[in-house]
């Protein structure tokens, strides 16, 4: 089949798709922490050129899933603090975001599209599609309401909370309640509901309902033992 231009520019770069597929690995936990990654194994294991591969392991080394090791790079040790650290940037960056918008009367609209199409994905059972859409509100919150400097920390974290969002899926059952949590959101947002302080702890409330967890992954080292897990799902 050949890609017209439009869909080529679309599509992430070679590059782009094996960190992610190296990614998604060291966070389940299929590459253990220190296992060395060299740049023509890689190559030949995905049957891409090295230029691709040497793209991946230095957005993998940037984010600081891996580091650079004598003749090549080695998975780095990544704990379930860091997550916890990864979720904690995320909501401080997003409850700086809420505010800043909310001082600026931003338009909060295209959240109910975002919610619309995580509602979508529940109905149809689709994880892999919530994943997705669940991404988006979030990054939507970032594009309204953040400045480049915030948005910039997003971006920097945005890859390995995808993955933790495809590690970590909802319960089948809470796909529609976390839909709802989502699209309370856009409706607290509104100029005519919202008052300052009591119109923020409203929107926060939406948001941050549900308590972010750790990847369950049943390979994953980041996988929190049963009994310190909660029925609450990330938000």
């Amino acid at each position: 089949m050949t890609l017209e231009p439009a869909a080529l520019l679309a599509s992430p770069p070679l590059g782009a798709r094996l960190a992610r597929q190296l990614r998604l690995q060291v966070l389940a936990g299929d590459l253990p922490p220190h296992a060395h990654l060299v740049e023509s194994r890689l190559a030949q294991q995905y049957g891409v050129s090295r230029g691709p591969v040497r793209d991946a392991l230095k957005e993998l080394e940037h984010e600081g899933i891996i580091y650079s090791a004598r003749q090549g790079h080695r998975v780095a040790q990544i704990a379930r603090q860091d997550v916890d650290e990864i979720f904690a940037i995320r909501h401080m960056a997003e409850r700086t975001a809420i505010e800043s918008g909310l001082a600026a009367e931003a338009d909060w609209a295209p959240l109910e599209q975002r919610a619309a199409e995580m509602k979508a994905a529940a109905l149809r059972g689709d994880q892999p599609a919530f994943a997705e859409a669940d991404l988006n509100f979030h990054r939507s919150v970032l594009q309204i309401g953040g400045g480049k400097r915030l948005q910039a920390v997003w971006h920097l974290f945005e890859p390995t909370l995808a993955a933790l969002f495809t590690l970590n899926p909802h319960p089948g059952e809470n796909l529609a309640v976390s839909a709802e949590d989502h699209a309370a959101l856009p409706g607290c947002s509104r100029p005519a509901t919202t008052d300052g302080a009591s119109g923020w702890s409203s929107i926060w409330r939406a948001l941050a309902c549900a308590s972010s967890t750790p990847c369950q992954h049943p390979t994953s080292p980041l996988r929190r033992p049963p009994h310190e897990r909660t029925d609450h799902s990330r938000p």
